[in-house]
Parts: C-alpha cells; structure tokens; sequence
C-alpha cells in the first residue's frame, strides 16, 4: 500500500483537493507523454538533423519553440504566396506586391504569422492520438478509480480527452478550454475540468511553445487570476509530472512567486506524485530535486507506480469514509440547512420532503442513507435522537430510504450512475436477505428491483462483486413462486419483474455461481430454475453467459459421476 498522507485522505473526502494532472495519466491510455510529442513534432515538420536522444536532455519549451520557428521559416514564401492569392494578387504583379507590403507589411506578416501557428498547432495536435500497442488495460482499470473520488474542479495541461471521455465521464462535468472562447465563462460552482493549455479539437489556442507560454501568463489575465484563485484556495495533488516537466514548472512556480508571502498557503496545500521510474532516472540528484519541490512548499508522494497509487488512494479514501460516521458531511454541508432537514425527513417519513437540484447536496445524502444503513446506531446520535438497538435497520426506516432514493433518481437521472446509488442499491438487496417475514420479503424485493432497474452501468470488478452475487443468489435460493409457503410472494414477484433486474446485478449472480463451479459445488435445483427464467428475458450476452454456466455445471456432474465409478473399482 502506498504511503498516503492522512491529512490528503480527509481533505479529499471534505470536497477540497483539486487534481491537477499532466501528461503522465494518458500514458496508459497509449498517448504520447512531452519528449515524444515532441519527437513526434520533429519527424512530422521534416526535423533531420537532430538527434533524437539529445531531446531527452533539452528545455521542451526551448526546443517546441525552435521547432516553430523553424516550421515558419521553412513555410513562411508559400503561406505568404497562398495568402496574397486570396487577396488577388499573382505572384507575377511584384510592383503591386511591394506597395501592398509597403503599406501593409505590419498586417499581412501578423496574418501570415498566426496562419503559421495554428498550421503548426495543428501538426502538434495532430500528433496526439493513440497508439493502441501502448495501451496497458491494467493500468487504466486502476487510473479510471480515480472517477470514483468526488472532485468538483480537475485542473490539467494535457490537449486529449482521456479525463472527460475515459475517467469523469457521466459524472456532469463540463469543460471549459482555452482557446475555444471559454475564457470569460469561467465557473467556480460547476463541476469543470478546466484544459488550461488547450484541446485538441482546437488548434487556435494551445500552449505549447515558450512565446505561447509568455502568451497566456501576460494576455489572458482573467482566466490566469481565476486559476490562481483556484490554486490558492484549494489542496492541489498533482499527478502525471516529472522532473523535467516544464509545464507544471512554468504555471505552479509562477504562481508561488507571486503569492509567495500570502499567509494562506499552508505547508500541506500542495502535494505532487513522483514515481519510481523518475527516482531511477535522476538517480542522485532525486533527493536534491525534492529540496527544491520543498523549498516551493510542495510534499511529494513517492510511489511505486501512478496507477498503484490512484488505486491505494480511492482505497484509503472509500476506507475513511466507510469507517466514519456522519460527522465529516455534516460539517461539509454545515451551511446548507436542507442537509438535516432532508434526512430528518426521510428518517420520519415525512410526506412533504423536499428535493433540491444541487448534486453535491444529493450524492451526500445518498453517501449518509449509506451510512445509517451501514451503522444504524448512528441514528442513536443528534440531530435523530433515535433508540436502536443491534445492527439490523428497522424495516420502516429502511423503507424510507429506499423510497426517498428512488424519488430522487427519478428526478435527477445522473445520479443513477454513482457509486453512490450502486451502494444504496446494493443495500436493498442485502434487506432483502434479512428478514423471515412471509410478506417483508415480498415489499424488500419490489424496493431492490425498482431500484436495480435504475442503475446505468456499473465498473465491473468480479473480486468486490461476488458479495453482490451472494446476496442475489441467496435471495433466488429463499424464493420460489409455487414453493416455500413463506416465499410464495416474493418469489411471485421475483419472476413477473426478473427482467427489470440490471444486466450488473445478473452479472454478479452468474459470476457467483461460476465461482462455486470452480470451486465444484454443483448448481441446485433452485439455482437451475431461476436459470432458466433468466434465459427467458435476458440479452443475448447473458444468454450466453448462463448456457455457458449451464455447460460447465454438466461437465463437472460427468466428471463427479466418473470419479465415483472408479473409486468403486
């Protein structure tokens, strides 16, 4: 597990550490990092004479800017000669041609130049797309945890999509980027992932070179003050940088040199992941260039890998927030009243419960109709003031939150797709196994389908998801629709509704029961029965998933049977 701080842990719960993430996190995604960008560059604009090792060893913004004037130099008569043409004037009408530059050099050099940039923009954006023998499944299942955390503002300087497409995507993100005339829309109260450099579906204004770097810490002074607002308000992490990342080094020190004596920015504001690879690279100098990280007051997180500590951070963090009580939402949702009123609310029924839009707000009352499941004696506590007694919720409490929760996804679709709601839903299955009541059962299972039936998609993790298929499998093992007397209306309605049960859950039960397979237990009549209903109202996938099972189960009673043969001999 790697060696995360606590205070980084309980920040991040609190809502208030912003990722800031370089060129590092796309890697695994097959996206060139800065020196092979900028190899790439070289080759592309017809670069022959420089060796490409020695770019290892270069300033990237020096050389990113030769590479441009270079470019401009090299094409400068033709996009001129293309420019002129357009205007009317042949190449052949010289005594024209000179006037024109006589009266009109300073505008036509300005247009020729920017018409040369964005062709150069173009050829660097053009460069960054993926290279599917470079992409590492494993690693990006582990960056993609990174979704599972709750930040509301993403900071990066990587052009490609991987942050809105791969890992936030369904989360309400917008994104807001430089150069697409998103300067002055700049939101603090919205979830953005702000693209400080660029994107790649805009070459009008990325930054990429050192003039351009000049560019946008001098012309663009709202988005630059609103960065640095932002910086200076917020724990920043920042992740996918390395020694020689100039990006981070020009925008974050920049930053430091002008707030430089605000009292504000505490010894643990800032934080910046270094992996074992940039130990290995810098070899001696490693220890000195964490001097120098901590002379700006940054902490750096040496780790082994980036994917292995995103995934041992959203470990840490899910284990923080499970082992918690409410006291930490509470105090993060301390000036908004509707909080407590709402789970007031749920918790006594109240017909006449409010919903709000604000998302923040309802993950958090999601996160907290979690906990109480989880840990009813939290009730016990203010603002309840609840008598409970052991760890089992009371049925009419839990009714309530269920219902409460269907309501709100009802209303707010997006919030079917957190791992919140997946909790909450989960913990309706988990009522359902936990009560011997002949009608209980019956009113647990409409409240774990209704809610099933809502849930979008799922990350599919078959370690963590056997428990849901436990708990599933135990629910179609205690219900039958002509058998067990008890059951007879669960089952009833577990066989009219199968089909309204996510493709997830379906998975997790299958998956269960494979993993007896393996293990050679035999399916049961039951598990057979139940089946073959769901080959009746399942997608094909799943069709063939349960033939398959079906398949195996018959191949291991053969096996059991011709074991049993032989010993007798």
């Amino acid at each position: 597990m790697e060696n995360i701080d606590k205070y980084l842990i309980s920040q991040i719960i609190s809502g208030r550490v912003v990722p800031f993430i370089g060129a590092g996190f796309s890697r695994p995604f097959g996206y060139p990092g800065w020196v092979d960008l900028l190899k790439k560059v070289m080759q592309e604009i017809g670069i022959e004479d420089l060796n490409s090792e020695d770019i290892n060893k270069a300033d990237p913004l020096q050389l990113a800017q030769s590479f441009l004037d270079y470019y401009k130099e090299k094409n400068h008569d033709s996009v001129e000669d293309s420019l002129l043409q357009e205007i009317g004037i042949a190449e052949d009408q010289s005594s024209i041609r000179d006037k024109l530059n006589q009266y009109l050099s300073s505008s036509i050099k300005k247009e020729i130049d920017q018409r040369l940039e964005r062709k150069f923009s173009k050829i660097v954006l053009d460069q960054i797309k993926k290279d599917i023998s470079s992409i590492n499944q494993t690693e990006i299942n582990k960056l993609k945890l990174l979704g599972d955390l709750h930040f509301k503002q993403i900071l990066t300087t990587n052009y490609d999509n991987v942050l809105e497409k791969e890992i936030f995507s369904n989360k309400g993100f917008k994104v807001l980027s430089l150069g697409n005339g998103d300067e002055l829309n700049w939101d603090d109260s919205s979830h953005t992932i702000y693209k400080i450099h660029g994107d790649v579906t805009n070459e009008n204004e990325i930054i990429f070179t050192h003039a351009q770097y000049y560019k946008f810490m001098h012309q663009f002074g709202y988005f630059r003050s609103k960065l640095y607002t932002l910086l200076s308000s917020n724990i920043i992490l920042m992740m996918g940088y390395g020694f020689n990342d100039i990006n981070i080094h020009q925008i974050y020190f920049q930053f430091i040199r002008d707030y430089d004596n605000d009292s504000s920015l505490g010894e643990k504001k800032f934080y910046m992941v270094l992996t074992q690879r940039e130990k290995e690279k810098w070899k001696s100098y490693f220890p000195y260039y964490k001097r120098y990280l901590a002379s700006y007051k940054i902490n750096v997180i040496e780790v082994s890998t980036l994917p292995d500590f995103i995934a041992a951070l959203s470990e840490k963090v899910r284990t923080a927030e499970a082992s918690s009580d409410l006291s930490y939402l509470f105090k993060q949702e301390e000036e908004n009243e509707l909080f407590t009123t709402i789970l007031l609310d749920v918790i006594e029924n109240n017909k006449a419960i409010k919903l709000s839009d604000d998302r923040t707000l309802n993950v958090n009352i999601l996160k907290a109709l979690h906990k109480i499941y989880k840990g009813p004696y939290i009730l016990n506590k203010r603002p309840f003031n609840k008598s409970i007694e052991g760890n089992i919720l009371e049925s009419k409490i839990a009714s309530n939150m269920f219902d409460y929760t269907i309501k709100l996804v009802n209303s707010y679709g997006y919030l079917s797709d957190t791992q919140e709601f997946i909790e909450i839903v989960n913990d309706s299955l988990d009522f359902v196994n936990s009560t011997g009541d002949f009608y209980e059962i019956n009113n647990r299972i409409i409240d774990f389908i209704t809610l099933s039936s809502k849930l979008k998609q799922k990350k599919y993790s078959r370690e963590d998801d056997l428990i849901v298929g436990e708990n599933m499998n135990s629910m179609f093992t205690r219900c039958h629709p002509t058998e067990y007397l008890r059951s007879n209306p669960g089952g009833r309605t577990l066989k009219s509704r199968l089909h309204e049960i996510s493709t997830y859950h379906i998975k997790c039960f299958l998956d269960y029961l494979e993993s007896e397979l393996e293990d050679e237990y035999l399916l049961s009549r039951l598990q057979n029965y139940w089946l073959d209903e769901l080959i009746k109202v399942n997608q094909e996938e799943i069709k063939t998933n349960i033939n398959e099972l079906i398949e195996k189960n018959q191949t291991l009673l053969s096996e059991m049977r011709e074991s049993r043969v032989k010993d007798k001999f």
